[in-house]
């Protein structure tokens, strides 16, 4: 849950309360691969939460340092280490991959269809593929039905709305996308991960 509220808050004390959890999970049962996964998993949302945009939109994590890059990518390891069919260790396993080499869209997908296999009523698992084919394939329809699985289990998570908004915008369907963007608004009590999306379309 803390994990969950970081993705959202993004706020210091949340990440600090995830990971103590998860460190507390590790000293009970070092060979319990989900905590290095979520340790991994927090690491790659700060990442995310370090973006800058330049005047021509162009994203630089230049302020996530390397240190930090390589641990989330050896607790992503471990985690596959210890429990290679571990949706969450899947998880961490293929945001480690495509933020360290951008390059490696097919193993990230592998590895993000998988964990979906393994658990397709977590709507995390349901996110991520949709995130995967809105951001590295284009494929505004395809994601639909998964943000809509996502939203059946967790209705209110404001990132769901804000990418489902984001592929009605792209789709022309305007009024679907108006909706969706304002039920993230008044979902989140902060930043949200696609913000900038947001923006940038109200404008």
């Amino acid at each position: 849950i803390l994990y969950k509220k970081y993705l959202n808050t993004h706020q210091q004390n949340d990440f600090i309360s995830a990971k103590n959890y998860f460190e507390k999970a590790i000293a009970l049962d070092s060979l319990y691969g989900d905590p290095y996964a979520g340790l991994a998993e927090l690491y790659d949302e700060t990442r995310n939460a370090s973006v800058i945009f330049d005047s021509l939109g162009r994203q630089d994590y230049s302020s996530f340092p390397d240190s930090l890059t390589h641990l989330k990518i050896r607790y992503a390891r471990k985690a596959i280490r210890l429990q290679p069919e571990s949706p969450f260790a899947l998880t961490a396993m293929a945001w480690a991959l495509y933020h360290a080499d951008n390059g490696s869209v097919d193993s990230c997908f592998h590895y993000i269809k998988k964990a979906y296999q393994q658990a397709p009523d977590d709507p995390l698992n349901s996110f991520n593929v949709a995130a995967t084919y809105v951001a590295d394939f284009g494929l505004h329809k395809e994601a639909i039905p998964f943000l809509n699985q996502a939203l059946q289990t967790d209705p209110l998570d404001p990132n769901l709305y804000c990418l489902l908004g984001e592929s009605y915008a792209n789709l022309g369907k305007d009024k679907d996308a108006h909706e969706a963007f304002h039920a993230a608004v008044d979902l989140s009590d902060g930043p949200i991960n696609r913000e900038i999306t947001l923006l940038l379309w109200l404008i």
